[in-house]
């Protein structure tokens, strides 16, 4: 077996700054700083909602596609968990003061998005809030049905969905 290229999505987003892999999707951040999905589409695991147009259900894709809803923004980190995305963004309101924001969708079946919501699947990227607390989320890491974030700052771990196996 060899490896394949992705040959025209290299020549037309430029070099991958970040992959991560789930176990039916992927998610490429490139050094633009713009985030790309592919794979399975069926919890809503690629953020770019589940609707090809008003006829069609996308259940399944197999070439990058763009997450339009972050693309306003500069993604610094993506992971993906068996059938969720966790994304760090950053805009800049001011020149001077750089916000950081945290973005999941895909599979909430155990809580793993972090979202303040009782939906099993969320199609399209949702920040996550952490409450009144000042945090500034510099890691992610997702896992099966759970995702942690870490404050950077406080060094503070957060954790979000089943705690099954600790």
């Amino acid at each position: 077996m060899s490896l394949t290229p992705l040959n025209s999505f290299n020549k037309v987003h430029n070099a991958v700054a970040k992959v991560s892999c789930g176990q039916r999707h992927a998610a490429i951040v490139t050094q633009a700083r713009q985030l790309f999905t592919m794979g399975s589409n069926r919890q809503g695991q690629l953020g770019v909602g589940v609707s090809v147009d008003s006829s069609r259900t996308l259940t399944q894709c197999s070439f990058p596609m763009l997450v339009d809803s972050l693309s306003q923004s500069q993604v610094v980190d993506v992971a993906c968990g068996k059938d969720h995305t966790l994304a760090i963004v950053t805009t800049t309101p001011f020149k001077s003061q750089t916000k950081y924001s945290v973005y999941s969708w895909g599979s909430n079946a155990s809580g793993q998005l972090g979202l303040h919501t009782m939906k099993v699947n969320v199609s399209i990227p949702n920040e996550v809030m952490f409450g009144k607390e000042d945090v500034e989320i510099g890691r992610i890491s997702a896992g099966h049905s759970h995702s942690l974030f870490l404050d950077s700052m406080k060094g503070v771990t957060y954790g979000a969905g089943s705690n099954t196996h600790g």
